[in-house]
């Protein structure tokens, strides 16, 4: 008789990514909150270091490097590393807060600098982060999963259980192919919508 492969409990998965939301959440505003809290004097040191460009930047890879690194490396890569790891339980959400922090800090930056340029500017940090970011949610609750299976498998002497590393490793590498998409995205199509956005507003 064929046995039917167990699938995680539908309501135990939606609280690993409901946590994942809240820290993502609190993390952009974290960031906002850390931009609007910046010293006046750093606050204009750094704009004075600061130039809005005139166009887009040109789409194509130019871009992808610095994106695949910063998606694939950065982020993915080292929610691997962590996920592997019995000690990397926790830090997988220093990961994710991480990123949600960078996100909110630039974007509440970057409005309160770029003047009559900071719609465009926001724009620019829009059309890859939608994918980017659930795409980072599901890859931390799928490490930070296994992570957990492996750790409760040796504090019970168990062999960990096969279906469900199965199933959050290929949760883990769907989200991990999102995050390359949003790279290319980043590097191919956030320039174009930048550029139209150039021409829209005002």
């Amino acid at each position: 008789m064929r046995r039917s492969v167990p699938r995680p409990a539908p309501g135990r998965y939606r609280l690993w990514i409901l946590f994942a939301a809240g820290v993502l959440l609190s993390a952009l505003v974290a960031g906002i909150l850390g931009a609007a809290a910046l010293p006046e004097a750093v606050r204009r040191q750094v704009e004075s270091s600061l130039v809005l460009p005139e166009g887009p930047p040109p789409a194509g890879p130019g871009l992808l490097p610095a994106a695949l690194r910063r998606n694939l490396v950065e982020s993915a890569g080292l929610a691997w590393l962590l996920g592997l790891s019995l000690a990397g339980l926790p830090l997988i959400w220093v990961v994710l807060f991480w990123r949600g922090f960078e996100l909110g800090f630039a974007a509440a930056f970057v409005w309160g600098w770029a003047g009559n340029g900071r719609w465009t500017a926001l724009l620019a940090l829009v059309p890859h982060n939608l994918l980017a970011l659930p795409a980072l949610c599901l890859l931390a609750v799928a490490t930070a999963r296994f992570s957990a299976a492996l750790l409760r498998s040796l504090l019970q002497g168990r062999p960990p259980p096969r279906a469900r590393l199965l199933a959050d490793g290929l949760t883990a590498i769907a989200a991990t192919l999102v995050l390359t998409g949003a790279s290319y995205v980043e590097a191919y199509v956030t320039p174009q919508v930048v550029a139209l956005s150039l021409r829209l507003l005002p």
